[in-house]
């Protein structure tokens, strides 16, 4: 159904290559960015929930 649709508007054929290579470049990019990270703010990023978890434990302990 939407084949015949999509096969009637010239020059549809461009779309998913333009997608591939958006995905491919944000891809990279996220890729390089993290192995350019420094050990201190992946540390820091991987603690981000677990800081959270140690700060309600303790409002708790205070309160309760």
């Amino acid at each position: 159904m939407f084949s015949s649709y999509l096969s009637a508007i010239d020059g549809i054929e461009v779309f998913p290559i333009i997608s591939l290579i958006i995905f491919v470049t944000v891809f990279l990019i996220v890729l390089i960015r993290v192995f350019a990270m420094d050990k201190k703010s992946a540390v820091e990023a991987a603690n981000i929930p677990l800081k959270d978890e140690i700060l309600t434990t303790k409002s708790e302990s205070k309160n309760g």
